[in-house]
């Protein structure tokens, strides 16, 4: 991590230019039997001081933007489903133009590239699934999914409410969850007759989902 920083500091320079810098946190790193709470904390400290000694290298103009790839898997080994702590990851921008606020409503990666053309000021090309966070709507919903070779493959939609998650392969298996009144997902409502329509519901939003995340850069070569 120390000397990811050093590298992006030496290639700042004075013509507009984008940077993408990878950070390991939480990866025993290859130290293999050392205390894995010992690598974690080492590794955040790490990265901590180097996004420090990058943005004070940075002209003020810069926008900077930190987020993370996933949640912690030992959650989802631990609970067998992608709960809550899996899914959610730190979202950080810093603006350049004074902007300042907090976006409650869910969100997703997929949001990242149109946020950063608005606030370059660049036309977001039209097949971009996502949309900006600083002056569209919010979208209601986030997909995610778990794709892992010691793990069921999973596929989880949140919504302010409500938490689908499926389970792909043998066994399949399906659960809801009710947030609202069960913020830390220990009881599955999927198969309660009251929650049937919601479990429908829920089950439709996902299709659809999937169908707007679908990847658009190809260019299609024959009808749907």
């Amino acid at each position: 991590n120390t000397w990811v920083g050093q590298q992006v500091c030496a290639r700042i320079g004075d013509t507009p230019f984008l940077g993408i810098a990878g950070f390991v946190v939480g990866h025993e790193m290859g130290a293999s039997g050392a205390p894995i709470e010992a690598l974690h904390a080492q590794s955040l400290r790490q990265a901590d001081a180097a996004l420090a000694v990058i943005r004070k290298a940075l002209p003020d103009d810069t926008i900077v933007l930190v987020t993370a790839g996933r949640g912690s898997v030992e959650d989802v080994t631990t609970a067998g489903v992608l709960q809550e702590a899996a899914l959610k990851v730190p979202l950080f921008i810093r603006t350049p133009c004074g902007r300042t606020g907090t976006v409650q409503e869910a969100v997703s990666t997929i949001d990242v590239a149109p946020t950063l053309y608005e606030l370059a000021d660049i036309h977001s090309p039209q097949r971009v699934q996502g949309t900006s966070l600083i002056s569209s709507p919010p979208r209601g919903w986030a997909l995610s999914r778990l794709r892992h070779p010691d793990l069921p493959h999973q596929t989880a939609l949140r919504t302010e409410r409500w938490k689908l998650i499926m389970t792909h392969g043998a066994p399949e298996a399906t659960h809801l969850y009710d947030l609202s009144r069960d913020p830390t997902e220990t009881k599955n409502i999927a198969d309660t007759p009251t929650h049937q329509d919601d479990l429908e519901y829920m089950i439709d939003l996902m299709i659809d989902a999937r169908v707007a995340l679908e990847d658009r850069l190809e260019p299609r070569i024959a009808k749907f």
